[in-house]
């Protein structure tokens, strides 16, 4: 039962990589407005994350990005971004909440022009990784998931993506 799951999770997180890498490009290139206020990732953090949420989510989800400072991954990433869906006091009331991966980035409200993006990308649930690399093409993107089996297929899926992307010689 539990191998029909992983294949199920996987397969799910395989389409939304390919149905966002065959979304129209206009769309996913204005994905990088996300990105407003900095040039590109740095040298040695090859990708920059954005991160959507709402203070229904519970401290389990928000507690995957606490990947981003497993050893294999944090010199590879920066996470950029914490985009908020709620109102201005959440931006205050979840900042405690957030794994300390998530606690340096800028931390704002989620903006209707930047609602609309995501929109168009199909994102519905929190909460939400954006992955951009270095060239700020967006390399993925998915709702974390629930489940620690469903988890560990995300981690699984994009660990490999990330460091396979760094050690290419520039």
């Amino acid at each position: 039962m539990l191998k029909w799951v992983w294949v199920a999770s996987m397969t799910g997180a395989v389409m939304l990589v390919a149905y966002t890498a065959s979304r129209p490009t206009s769309s996913v290139r204005d994905l990088t407005a996300l990105l407003s206020g900095t040039a590109g990732t740095d040298s040695v953090q090859q990708f920059a994350a954005v991160v959507v949420i709402q203070p229904a989510d519970c401290d389990g989800n928000l507690g995957f990005f606490a990947v981003f400072e497993r050893p294999s991954l944090a010199p590879h990433i920066r996470t950029h971004r914490v985009l908020i869906q709620g109102t201005s006091t959440d931006t205050l009331t979840l900042r405690p909440r957030l794994p300390r991966a998530l606690r340096q980035a800028r931390i704002e409200l989620l903006r209707e022009p930047q609602r609309a993006l995501l929109h168009a990308i199909g994102h519905r649930a929190t909460p939400l990784l954006l992955l951009f690399d270095a060239e700020r093409r967006l390399r993925y993107a998915s709702v974390v998931p629930m489940t620690a089996a469903e988890r560990a297929v995300q981690l699984a899926t994009i660990t490999p993506l990330i460091t396979e992307i760094a050690r290419r010689p520039k």
